[in-house]
């Protein structure tokens, strides 16, 4: 396991949060989830000065036995043929922060910015193809739910210094509060003109490519790396402005543990999870984990076999930006053996399984290894940032490609570490060579207590 020093000089971090990796003590001490509240008020700032630029287009996103049936209809998502395998399918916990039950349009201001001596030089048709990337991310994984129309600012608010007087995250805080002020001066009122604001900016010696303002403002602030519009960047902070935390992983302190003795502390990497935009998934096709989908209103709970029964069940692929007519994923509820003994898991823990098709290779994760198997998240309610569990530890020559195996393959048995072997997972068979939502991986699970 990389230290923090090494991990951050690899990898800088997506956003201005707590550190990319923590022991348990860390995680307890910071809280979890965090966002920037130093900034100053913005109506405590003069007026700002606008140079004119040309206006942009406005971009529109458009189960006992181990029998199996396919599911008949949409009333009916039970794909095992015996529905006494689940006690329910609907999944308890948890708010539903976005509550999209129904389509909705939201209304994306762009904003640039530029200093006295760095002018904005990215063309509004890049930015442009970048905001239509992002709304086509936001679409697919709400299954046509949202639509996100962006529409660019007229003007290019300039910062009256020189961008070397803004190269520190203490001193950057006076960037948003002038640019909060001239947007306010332009006459654009949240609310009123529009419900999120992203902001664009010259790469400034910061430390965090994009950074998140809370729910009350419903705004982000995107470093430009190297002038560029980074789509992945802005899809994760576009997740926080929905209310979305972090998606990490877990790392046990034993590199032969899927989990480990809790006792013996585990490392928590808040960006760990390799397959999820939230989390350090670093291209368009990282789709949100199919919880996620569930607490913003993208999936229904009935989505979620919540399974309590011993049997065979099967989950269909979550993304593709086709809703299958089955269950997206299943989840089971554990307890923490010995829960003094640690401060990660307070109170009941839920294992949540999920099936990936869509094919994304990067520099760092070929896309094609969820195909052949389960992916295994844990979740608890007191902690709502799911955790990627690799299911195949120590596989791999260094730590930071751990995770690229993670899912738990055909023939792959995992026994329950958390509550002392409670139950069994067995992953059966995938749909092989079925790629879009009608694929599907069949998993047997057995409690065992």
């Amino acid at each position: 396991m990389m230290t923090i020093s090494e991990f951050t000089s690899q990898y800088k971090p997506f956003c201005y949060y707590v550190a990319i990796a923590a022991t348990v003590c860390l995680l307890e001490a910071c809280g979890g989830e965090s966002v920037s509240s130093s900034a100053p008020n913005a109506s405590t700032v003069p007026a700002s000065s606008v140079t004119a630029s040309s206006v942009g287009t406005s971009i529109n996103s458009s189960a006992v036995g181990s029998s199996i049936t396919e599911a008949s209809s949409s009333a009916d998502f039970s794909s095992v043929t015996d529905a006494s395998a689940m006690s329910s399918r609907s999944a308890s916990s948890s708010s539903n922060p976005g509550n999209m039950t129904e389509p909705k349009s939201y209304r994306v201001l762009t904003v640039r910015i530029e200093y006295a001596d760095v002018p904005f030089t990215q063309e509004l048709e890049a930015m442009d193809a970048g905001n239509a990337q992002v709304a086509r991310y936001f679409s697919d994984n709400s299954y046509g739910n949202v639509e996100l129309d962006f529409y660019h600012h007229p003007l290019i608010i300039t910062m009256p210094d020189n961008r070397e007087a803004y190269n520190s995250d203490e001193k950057w805080n006076a960037v948003y509060s002038y640019a909060s002020q001239a947007i306010l001066d332009a006459g654009y009122i949240q609310g009123t003109d529009y419900e999120f604001l992203l902001a664009f900016f010259p790469y400034t010696e910061v430390n965090w490519w994009g950074n998140y303002f809370g729910q009350t403002s419903k705004s982000a602030y995107l470093n430009m790396y190297n002038g560029d519009y980074q789509v992945h960047t802005t899809i994760h902070e576009m997740g926080h402005i929905f209310n979305l935390p972090h998606a990490g992983s877990l790392i046990a302190a034993s590199n032969t543990d899927v989990i480990g003795d809790l006792s013996e502390g585990i490392n928590v990497d808040f960006y760990g999870d390799d397959y999820d935009i939230m989390g350090s998934g670093s291209n368009g096709s990282a789709a949100l984990n199919v919880e996620y989908k569930r607490r913003l209103g993208w999936v229904d709970s009935d989505d979620i076999l919540n399974v309590t029964k011993s049997g065979t069940y099967r989950i269909y692929a979550h993304d593709t930006g086709v809703k299958p007519n089955g269950p997206l994923g299943i989840r089971i509820q554990t307890s923490v053996k010995n829960p003094t003994e640690n401060t990660l898991f307070s109170g009941d823990a839920y294992y949540l399984l999920e099936y990936r098709v869509a094919e994304r290779t990067t520099d760092k994760i070929d896309g094609v290894n969820a195909r052949q198997g389960v992916s295994v998240r844990l979740m608890n309610q007191t902690r709502e940032m799911t955790l990627l569990l690799d299911m195949t530890p120590n596989s791999q020559p260094i730590p930071v490609l751990e995770f690229t195996d993670s899912a738990l393959d055909v023939g792959k048995k995992y026994i329950d570490e958390l509550d002392g072997g409670l139950f069994s997972l067995e992953t059966l068979s995938v749909n092989e060579g079925v790629w879009d939502h009608n694929g599907y991986v069949d998993v047997k699970i057995e409690f065992l207590k």
